[in-house]
């Protein structure tokens, strides 16, 4: 159990959300122990004076005991990119810098073949990316089995981003940029770019993957940009082996540098024996390069996409309940 603390408390920025992350794990050890529904409720109640929104998902009529939340660390999608002479492995969650992060590690997988190819960590695209089939792996069993080492040899680490941040930026990406390329009715369930028809639809099917998921349909493409990140990379299983990453916006890679997740993973890659020069290049192109072609920083529609969400209560309240645990678990400031 110390063990778990330990390696947990890496993840947290603050001490309050420290405190937040700790309550989580004593709820998740509770609530799969004998009587752990009572139990969680139990501590739930006594630690929701920690802010109004941490009793948003506290309501006993509902099983599971996490009212209309969706609930934690439920078994989903894990994409793992992984460099075996660093002993670094990265799990890339969708619209969390996934292209960039996975681009840096096929770098570092063979520097030199990387180059040769005339391949640029900015420039390295999902589909024709150089790495495909070659360090790519969709659990972590696979990857152990795959490179006859254990998990305590690796290094894992996995960019987390402001959850509500994430759900905007990808809606305006997914559901308004991308589907005059995508060029069918079906693009986010048809709702044409509606943000409030959009979230009621992609919660349903949350909603009921979280209750079954063996009774869910296939993953569409929203369900893996959508769904919550605590369901993705294994970390049912693997929580605490991981160093988060936080990302907030593509600024961020150029303000707060004690914070931004550049500056965490350059102090990774150095503490790993990455030399020198490859992390010169990789800080030096993603400074000169901040955005990605997915990012929607200072788009109109991002704009009024942020003035809907906030001017409406039921959506905030709604992706609250969608995104609770991605909040406490990554130690992300709720929304007030």
């Amino acid at each position: 159990m110390m063990k778990y603390f330990v390696g947990i408390s890496t993840c947290c920025f603050a001490r309050r959300f420290c405190v937040t992350l700790v309550v989580l794990i004593i709820f998740t050890f509770l609530f799969y122990s004998r009587g752990g529904e009572r139990n969680f409720l139990d501590c739930q109640k006594k630690y929701s004076q920690l802010s109004p929104f941490y009793q948003i998902c506290l309501d006993s009529r509902f099983k599971a005991g996490f009212g209309q939340c969706l609930p934690p660390l439920k078994h989903f999608d894990a994409k793992f990119r992984i460099t075996k002479r660093y002993r670094i492995g990265a799990c890339v969650v969708e619209k969390n810098m996934s292209t960039i992060m996975a681009a840096i590690i096929c770098f570092l997988h063979n520097e030199d073949a990387f180059l040769q190819a005339n391949r640029t960590i900015t420039n390295d695209p999902y589909k024709t990316r150089f790495c495909k089939n070659k360090n790519e792996f969709k659990n972590v069993k696979s990857m152990l089995n795959n490179t006859d080492t254990n998990l305590d040899d690796w290094t894992m680490i996995v960019i987390v981003r402001d959850p509500i941040e994430r759900f905007l930026s990808g809606f305006v990406d997914k559901c308004i940029n991308e589907a005059p390329i995508r060029n069918n009715g079906s693009v986010c369930y048809g709702c044409k770019g509606n943000l409030s028809c959009f979230v009621d639809r992609q919660f349903e099917r949350a909603r009921l993957y979280g209750q079954d998921a063996r009774k869910s349909r296939a993953w569409t493409y929203e369900d893996v940009h959508f769904f919550p990140q605590n369901w993705h990379c294994n970390f049912q299983s693997i929580l605490t082996k991981y160093h988060f990453l936080r990302y907030y916006n593509a600024d961020d890679t150029l303000t707060n540098p004690n914070e931004n997740w550049l500056t965490q993973l350059l102090s990774i890659l150095e503490r790993n024996q990455v030399p020198e020069e490859s992390r010169r290049m990789i800080q030096k192109e993603l400074l000169s390069s901040a955005k990605t072609a997915h990012s929607t920083v200072g788009q109109e529609d991002r704009f009024r996409v942020q003035r809907e969400f906030e001017g409406s209560a039921d959506l905030k309240k709604k992706l609250i309940q969608m995104f609770y645990f991605d909040y406490i678990l990554f130690g992300f400031e709720l929304p007030e």
